[in-house]
């Protein structure tokens, strides 16, 4: 995630980047184990906050799972997917095409460079007889044509690598896994506690994971939740 800047009208905080706002909710911590001083450390949580506990855990769990499957799948695709530029004709840019660039943008800068290249045919061939400049469009056609098929094979070839490697479905299984994750992250968040031993609880908990996993939003969240807490 980019460290980027969030404005306090979108949180109701100060201006917070990513990691001045985990920093933080480290301070957060801090502050939660004084909250705690004095509470019985057989306090109960309630069944709710444990409830949401383990759900984040859960789902956390369930993404991690998906993570490393993805990983595994991503090594096998690289060993089937099509290797450095395109071997597509009379690209006349700098810039060779690439899978990593998705067909729509080969397709438009394929055409950008035969439009271009046959600029300049009509250029030389300005001058040549109307039999030659016919066998030459007629050339620049069917390079035209061959370059489309050239593309389509390629990527279609691609998108059966991906599918044969698993990598295609764990794609859209590690979206749905990371959607669930923020999800439960966010309800956890929250969670309004009623007790200094319930806030220190949460804190404790999200010490333990990832900060990765948390963002400006979960923070704000976070803080609206538990500033009313009674100490």
């Amino acid at each position: 995630m980019p460290n980027s800047t969030v404005p306090a009208a979108d949180t109701g905080l100060p201006n917070l980047n990513r990691r001045s706002a985990l920093a933080k909710l480290g301070m957060g911590i801090a502050g939660g184990a004084s909250l705690a001083t004095g509470a019985s450390a057989e306090t109960p949580v309630s069944h709710e906050l444990n409830r949401l506990i383990e759900g984040h855990r859960v789902a956390h769990a369930a993404l991690q799972i998906i993570i490393a499957r993805k990983g595994e799948a991503e090594a096998v695709y690289q060993t089937m997917r099509w290797k450095g530029p395109l071997p597509v004709k009379g690209h006349a840019k700098s810039v060779p095409l690439t899978l990593d660039m998705g067909i729509e943008k080969c397709r438009k800068e394929l055409a950008a460079g035969l439009e271009f290249s046959g600029m300049m045919f009509e250029i030389l061939m300005s001058r040549a007889s109307p039999k030659l400049q016919k066998r030459g469009k007629n050339f620049a056609k069917a390079v035209e044509e061959e370059n489309k098929g050239i593309l389509e094979k390629i990527f279609a070839d691609d998108d059966a690598a991906r599918e044969r490697s698993g990598l295609k479905s764990l794609d859209l299984d590690n979206d749905r896994a990371d959607d669930a994750e923020q999800d439960a992250l966010m309800a956890l968040c929250a969670y309004r506690c009623t007790t200094p031993h319930e806030a220190l609880s949460r804190l404790q908990y999200l010490a333990s994971h990832d900060p990765e996993t948390r963002t400006v939003d979960h923070v704000g969240v976070l803080f609206e939740a538990t500033r009313d807490v009674e100490t």
